[in-house]
């Protein structure tokens, strides 16, 4: 009788441990729903360089320093090449997917920036960064925020936090271009983190 009892209660134990187990593997993993995020390390550099392009007024450069980053020792710099254009779709960094972001969902795009004084002394004012989705600048659903003042003002020698959200996609996201409004520029650009979700 004691030895049946046991015998059940075993067996009803390894049962009840079996669906347990069983029921975990139907259990979703919420994990981060970040798609990409950048921190431009020297690791990154390497499989990533590649990814970022500048348009024809300006230069990209992944440097590192003592605290230069937003929470590490990392960016990248975009520079204004000296005596060229200063439309913003000519001073643009673009970052060319490595997998495009498909069509049918909205994403969130955030991006780090910080414009240093010492770098940038003719610059008095300026409108905040702005994005453009494909390299598309006459749609107004793609430039993000949707006008200049909605970017704010940039400030020096603070680190600054640009998030928009795409609409609702219709083709997908291959490209992104990150620039400042209309003719004033700074000259020297410094990205922290950029993360899409």
């Amino acid at each position: 009788m004691y030895k049946k009892k046991i015998l059940k209660s075993s067996l009803s134990f390894l049962l009840t441990a079996f669906l347990f187990v069983g029921l975990l593997a139907y259990v979703p993993v919420f994990a981060s729903n970040e798609l990409y995020k950048f921190t431009f390390t020297p690791a990154e550099k390497l499989t990533q360089e590649s990814l970022f392009s500048s348009a024809s007024a300006s230069e990209v450069e992944w440097i590192s320093g003592s605290g230069i980053g937003f929470s590490d020792d990392f960016v990248l710099q975009g520079k204004h090449i000296e005596g060229e254009s200063y439309a913003n779709a000519d001073n643009a960094i673009r970052l060319n997917l490595p997998e495009p972001l498909r069509a049918g969902a909205t994403y969130d795009i955030q991006v780090s920036y910080y414009i240093p004084s010492e770098l940038n002394p003719n610059t008095t004012w300026f409108f905040g960064l702005g994005i453009v989705l494909n390299g598309d600048y006459s749609n107004t659903e793609y430039n993000l925020p949707s006008n200049a003042w909605s970017s704010g003002f940039g400030q020096k020698d603070s680190w600054r936090t640009l998030s928009v959200s795409t609409p609702v996609m219709t083709e997908d996201i291959t490209s992104i271009d990150f620039r400042f409004w209309e003719t004033i520029i700074p000259t020297i650009l410094m990205f922290g983190i950029l993360t899409i979700s």
